[in-house]
């Protein structure tokens, strides 16, 4: 799949109305090499990725309870996760497809949001794109002139680069059981990208200038992931290698 940073790929990603969808194949060759990937954290993380999309995909909602959702809903999992709960993995990935479910989640969000401080989370993001290596010498100065727009103001692209980065990345805690870095760091990534609409031109551009700075830098991704924990106040949970 090709990234963002590709102008061709974030015309086709951004500027569609029509909900995003990927088709993947799989095929019945052996894996070459040893494998010790856990079959059941890949099934609790597959499901997962699902009940993640269609949360993202729901457009009867903001996109800020959207984001605020998937925020609460991968905090949940991993918890689960850590204490390899897998059919309780599977009951909360259905439980958070139910309209009622999220209402009530969503009661409970708005009541935290009072002691979320926004002005808080902008700085953090900045000060974390500041802390990365930066690959355009411009970038810096971008990073300075970030604003933070209301999100609706960009709902359809949002969505749309939320869904690119669950489907790159979520999977990826199947190495080390740690999903709820992947679902923080690609709501911090949507928040970011909006802030550098302003000072990139437009949400397209900043999508594309970001990708080129963070995920195309393995430094920048594993310090993106790490600072979840940081961001939200959240202790990193032990997974089976640090056991």
């Amino acid at each position: 799949m090709l990234s963002v940073s590709c102008p061709e790929a974030a015309h086709l990603l951004l500027d569609r109305a029509a909900p995003l969808t990927f088709l993947t194949r799989s095929d019945d060759t052996p894996v070459d090499g040893p494998n010790d990937l856990d079959p059941d954290l890949f099934r609790a993380l597959m499901q997962s990725r699902d009940t993640a999309f269609a949360l993202m995909q729901n457009r009867s909602r903001p996109i800020s309870d959207r984001l605020a959702l998937l925020l609460c809903f991968t905090g949940r999992l991993q918890g689960l996760l850590d204490r390899e709960a897998w059919t309780a993995c599977e009951n909360l990935s259905k439980r958070y497809l139910r309209g009622a479910y999220q209402e009530k989640q969503l009661v409970r969000i708005r009541r935290l949001r009072r002691n979320v401080s926004m002005y808080s989370l902008q700085n953090l993001i900045r000060a974390l794109l500041r802390s990365m290596e930066h690959l355009s010498s411009d970038f810096p100065e971008k990073i300075e002139a970030m604003t933070f727009p209301n999100w609706e103001v960009f709902t359809l692209p949002m969505e749309q680069l939320a869904m690119y980065f669950l489907f790159r990345w979520w999977l990826k805690a199947v190495n080390d059981g740690l999903v709820w870095r992947q679902g923080a760091a690609c709501v911090v990534s949507c928040l970011a990208v909006a802030g550098l609409a302003g000072t990139a031109g437009n949400f397209k551009e900043a999508a594309r200038l970001y990708s080129k700075e963070v995920e195309h830098s393995e430094e920048n991704m594993a310090l993106l992931r790490g600072a979840m924990d940081l961001f939200f106040r959240k202790r990193a949970p032990l997974n089976k290698k640090q056991r």
